[in-house]
């Protein structure tokens, strides 16, 4: 499947959105709690201000429920999932990325070889973003996920 940069953007953003919302229902009051007492633990109470924007993602993929699932994970299970095919597909794939940081070994047309640093892994992705301004050996830190 051959979709445009912004389709997909647009499909993560909603999706994203989603999950935040379930893991806000008073189902989860909990574990936010929580979450929100071992994000301030790991980033100091005197700067969780300047780190709020990365609580999202944070909590999302990473924060685990005492049930061991992330909120990613506690979505697709649940009784509400009632979403299409693609978003589902989607999804899954949101669901399973790590966020890493990978450097940029070779560019080829519509095709970047990047080596994710922390697993010394090689993998070649689309392009989507026509990344002609960075250089080889440019470090990124981003998400990647496989979405066929």
């Amino acid at each position: 499947m051959d979709i445009a940069y912004e389709e997909i953007k647009s499909l993560e953003e909603k999706l994203i959105n989603k999950v935040l919302y379930f893991a806000l229902s008073d189902e989860y009051k909990q574990e936010m709690k929580r979450a929100k007492e071992i994000f301030k633990d790991i980033n100091g109470e005197e700067i969780f201000s300047l780190k709020e924007s990365h609580f999202t993602p944070w909590l999302l993929w990473d924060f685990k429920l005492l049930n061991g699932n992330s909120f990613f994970e506690e979505y697709i299970k649940s009784e509400v999932l009632v979403e299409n095919e693609q978003d589902i597909i989607f999804l899954n794939s949101l669901a399973n990325s790590q966020l890493s940081v990978y450097e940029i070994q070779e560019k080829h047309t519509g095709f970047l070889k990047l080596n994710n640093i922390f697993l010394n892994k090689e993998i070649l992705v689309k392009d989507t973003l026509k990344l002609n301004i960075i250089d080889i050996n440019a470090l990124l830190l981003t998400r990647i996920y496989n979405y066929e």
